[in-house]
């Protein structure tokens, strides 16, 4: 389970930095 949370954690900060980039 903490593992994927982190998985999904660095995928929503990815995306974020992806958003803001744009």
């Amino acid at each position: 389970v903490s593992s994927k949370q982190v998985v999904i954690n660095a995928l929503v900060q990815e995306g974020f930095s992806n958003d803001v980039a744009q």
